[in-house]
């Protein structure tokens, strides 16, 4: 791997983190505007690092804008600006700007901010693929029907995993039993797994993230400025895109993974095995198997197995999206998920802390695919 990346390995850290209480958003029952969530988001996350609005020298927004924003919190002199129309497969490009612009002088501290606000239904947030009508001539224009299809090529070549993504869903929810901020915290049997409907076969409602409101902001600065305290490096990340069909892919966006991870585990010298503990992107449950897979935690076609026999449980080998992920503690586009990694490095996860956790991973795996190695 090019020695270019090996300077941003450390660069960067975390230093604070605001999420929004997602229970009590969706207990409420009243949508919230993004600006004021992002703003209850970013005000919890100077307060976590001891910061000041007044520190801020770069912002980066997703589903927002930027100057709304800025002018909503009298944000001057921002040196660094970015703004991401969503989440998900952006959360790692935006991590990587942060971090190119700590590590060369650009600004000193960074909000990245998500904000989403009655997020659009599935129908609404349907994404065309490349062959558009033969999608709405068969009612496939949304990304669970393709999961669903990839869901059922990927039993077909490797074996049968519908008991995989059937754990996938009970884990999840356990994880989220134990986290007051979950949206949903009532544990899940087999049995309630297999008595739920489906809605693209293979896929049942457990399957399927949800649709609430929150915001997560992370604030960003030089390693070498915060290296004692609660401070969580990022050790390295990339970003790999090889476009094609928009929402499906024969080989499960397993290049694009393979190469991101290539590069992301190089700047961070370190291997799958050294990892901890993982966050996966889990818009659908089999979005778990295809990161294993093409991220290089498991031998290819073989997820489903390692995730048969425990191993990404609390207790298991490799345990996955501790809070809950986004089937079970909320949909926030990935940034929930990284801050459920710098928790859980920082040793702050109470209950559902995972013992001796140094190194995290997250991992979105979609066409534009990207992976953050966090340590601490």
């Amino acid at each position: 791997m090019a020695d270019r990346n090996h300077v941003l390995r450390g660069a960067a850290s975390v230093i604070g983190v605001g999420s929004t209480d997602y229970a009590a958003l969706r207990a409420t029952g009243q949508p919230v505007a993004p600006l004021e969530l992002a703003s209850r988001a970013i005000r919890l996350a100077l307060e976590d690092c001891q910061l000041d609005i007044s520190d801020i020298d770069g912002l980066m927004t997703m589903n927002l804008l930027w100057d709304e924003l800025a002018l909503r919190e009298s944000m001057q002199d921002l040196r660094v600006i970015a703004e991401y129309s969503a989440g998900g497969r952006w959360v790692v490009p935006a991590l990587l700007q942060a971090t190119e612009s700590l590590a060369v002088g650009s600004a000193d501290a960074i909000v990245v901010v998500l904000a989403l606000s009655q997020l659009a239904s599935y129908a609404d947030s349907a994404a065309p693929g490349a062959n558009t009508a033969f999608e709405a001539m068969h009612a496939t224009g949304g990304p669970g029907a393709h999961s669903a299809l990839m869901a059922r090529r990927y039993s077909h070549e490797f074996g049968d995993c519908g008991a995989a993504l059937r754990e996938i869903a009970i884990s999840n929810r356990s994880n989220a039993n134990l986290n007051s901020r979950a949206v949903y915290q009532n544990r899940i049997t087999a049995d309630d797994y297999h008595a739920a409907r489906y809605i693209a076969d293979p896929l049942r409602l457990f399957d399927y993230c949800m649709v609430n409101d929150g915001a997560v902001a992370l604030v960003l600065s030089r390693t070498a400025e915060h290296s004692a305290g609660r401070a969580v490096s990022i050790g390295g990340l990339a970003a790999s895109a090889r476009q094609g069909t928009h929402y499906s892919a024969p080989d499960f966006y397993f290049r694009q993974s393979q190469d991101a991870a290539a590069e992301m585990f190089a700047m961070a010298d370190l291997t799958a095995a050294d990892i901890d503990l993982i966050q996966i992107y889990d818009n659908y449950t089999p979005s778990v198997l295809f990161a294993l897979d093409g991220f290089g935690f498991t031998e290819r076609g073989s997820a489903g197995r390692f995730v048969e026999e425990g191993n990404i449980t609390r207790s298991g080998s490799l345990p996955l999206n501790t809070s809950g992920g986004h089937t079970s503690e909320a949909y926030m586009q990935g940034m929930n998920l990284v801050a459920e990694a710098v928790t859980q490095l920082r040793g702050e996860a109470g209950e559902r802390q995972v013992a001796g956790a140094a190194t995290a991973c997250f991992m979105c795996v979609t066409p534009l695919a990207g992976g953050c190695v966090l340590w601490r």
